[in-house]
């Protein structure tokens, strides 16, 4: 007698699984199949409810970033030093046979520069002048060493007088 009540009573637990789990998909199968059918209605989502919090958070303010307007309006500007101009070479400073690679390290670039050959010697002039143009050393190499070199000064005459 015993097993026979295990038995109905493990039949009804089983019939009544069976019996849910039929309702639970033939409703969603169901559904699906419409939703099949008609694809131009989109599938309508549950809303949830939010669930309510027992305390409140506070939102922080965004934070506010402040430069000093003096900053923004007038940015400081940077103006290139340029280098001394380099010595004015003057006669006595110059020896017949310096190469030109020193002369041009001393003086800088000349301000006029010509080239020539003459008898297969390889003949340069370089022009140094002063500011305003009131001097000229000339300096001429042959075959890249000093063969001679030469000034010129301008005589200013005072302003208003004859």
């Amino acid at each position: 007698m015993k097993d026979g009540l295990v038995f109905v009573v493990g039949l009804a637990l089983i019939a009544g699984l069976g019996l849910l789990l039929v309702r639970y998909y033939n409703g969603h199968a169901s559904t699906a199949a419409a939703r099949a059918a008609d694809n131009s209605a989109p599938p309508k989502e549950e809303a949830r409810p939010v669930p309510k919090l027992k305390h409140r958070v506070k939102e922080a303010a965004p934070k506010v970033w402040e430069e000093p307007v003096a900053a923004v309006l007038a940015p400081e500007v940077v103006t290139p030093v340029a280098p001394a101009p380099p010595p004015f070479p003057t006669v006595e400073q110059i020896a017949v046979g310096t190469e030109k690679p020193r002369i041009t390290a001393m003086f800088g670039n000349p301000s006029i520069a010509a080239v020539t050959t003459d008898r297969g010697h390889l003949v340069e002039t370089f022009v140094y002048k002063r500011e305003k143009g009131l001097g000229q050393t000339f300096i001429s190499f042959e075959d890249g060493r000093v063969l001679s070199a030469y000034s010129t000064y301008a005589h200013v005459r005072p302003v208003g007088r004859n």
